[in-house]
């Protein structure tokens, strides 16, 4: 049985901007200028109209309620509930802060996506979770679906700076993922289906080597990091001959090992 669901580590620089208000409230806006809706875990009320909204049969069905009775709701932002709990957190400095993203854009391609964010100051990273076997497919809208994750993501990595983000497989070992330490350090021993570098890990790796690897999509960041999918997910058809493994052995990086058997 597979599981539905994807898992995106993204390690920090420093553990401790995790309980830092202003580089949180930065995240938060950044998430929000694009489209999203931020609540905390709890908030049952406004998930249930978010529900609705996403299970209607049509947006313009909704337009005059989002400018009205629901115009406080349904609309870009930060709840005033996450807004309270982020500050205790920050205050009390628990082992986790967990949120939801909804999207709220109006096109009906992305109408309906939202996932999950949770800080771990202990271990170094955020974890960001979507289910994927719902949102994501080979339609116009499980495409856009895709994209806007992708951007997501993006923002995540711009926000925090961050090292390595990376696509949490669930396979091999617990040491064949890295800790913060080993982040920190550069020791980044396997490629997975999804990465995102900080700029000293392209150089690490050897950007030369990186950007021209065979892989479905490289592409240099802002910067100098870089994007690294090496092979398209599974509901995207390409001509293009790319592999994870001639990526790995492109990088020079050892191949796991159900790949050398």
């Amino acid at each position: 049985m597979t599981n539905p669901h994807t898992w995106m580590i993204s390690f920090v620089r420093e553990r401790e901007l995790l309980y830092s208000m202003k580089h949180i409230h930065n995240f938060f806006q950044k998430l929000a200028d694009h489209d999203c809706r931020l609540t905390s875990k709890n908030e049952l009320g406004f998930a249930a109209i978010w529900q609705q909204y996403r299970a209607s049969a049509a947006i313009s069905s909704w337009a005059g309620k989002r400018s009205t009775a629901f115009q406080q709701t349904l609309q870009a932002g930060i709840s005033e509930t996450l807004c309270h709990e982020t500050q205790l957190y920050c205050q009390r400095r628990p082992e986790l802060l967990t949120f939801h993203i909804y999207s709220m854009a109006t096109s009906e391609l992305l109408r309906g996506l939202n996932c999950m964010v949770t800080l771990s100051p202990t271990t170094g990273y955020l974890l960001l979770t979507i289910d994927h076997e719902r949102f994501f497919n080979g339609t116009p809208a499980g495409l856009a679906k895709y994209r806007y994750w992708v951007d997501l993501l993006r923002i995540t990595y711009q926000s925090w700076q961050s090292i390595y983000t990376y696509n949490f497989d669930h396979m091999g070992s617990p040491t064949t993922h890295p800790t913060w330490h080993q982040v920190r350090a550069l020791q980044i021993s396997r490629i997975t289906d999804f990465q995102m570098i900080a700029p000293e890990l392209v150089a690490r790796w050897g950007a030369e080597q990186l950007f021209d690897a065979p892989a479905w999509k490289v592409e240099r960041l802002h910067d100098g990091g870089a994007l690294l999918i090496p092979e398209p997910p599974f509901f995207i058809s390409t001509a293009k001959n790319c592999s994870l493994d001639a990526v790995t052995r492109h990088v020079g990086l050892a191949l796991p090992a159900s790949s050398t058997q």
